[in-house]
C-alpha cells in the first residue's frame, strides 16, 4: 500500500530552528511518519534524534540522502 511522506528537504528551515526531533514529532502528530531525509545535516545529534523518533513516535524513513564526508 502507498503512503504518503514528506522530503524533510521541504521543511529544513523548521529543522534549523526546532530541530530533527521536533519536526519528526511534530509531522508524526499531523499523520505524517514516513520521511525521505535529504538536505539534513547527518550530524551524530541529527542521526541520534532521528533513531529516536523511530522509537518513540513511529517514524519511518523510506529515502536517505547524504555525503559520504563528515557533517561540519
Amino acid at each position: 500500500m502507498a503512503r504518503i511522506g514528506v522530503q524533510l528537504m521541504t521543511v529544513r528551515d523548521q529543522v534549523r530552528e526546532l530541530g530533527v526531533a521536533e519536526v519528526l514529532r511534530r509531522l508524526a502528530e499531523a499523520g505524517l511518519p514516513v520521511v525521505e531525509v535529504s538536505q539534513v545535516a547527518m550530524t551524530a545529534e541529527n542521526v541520534a534524534a532521528m533513531v529516536r523518533a523511530r522509537g518513540d513516535h513511529g517514524i519511518e524513513f523510506g529515502a536517505l540522502s547524504g555525503t559520504m564526508e563528515p557533517a561540519r
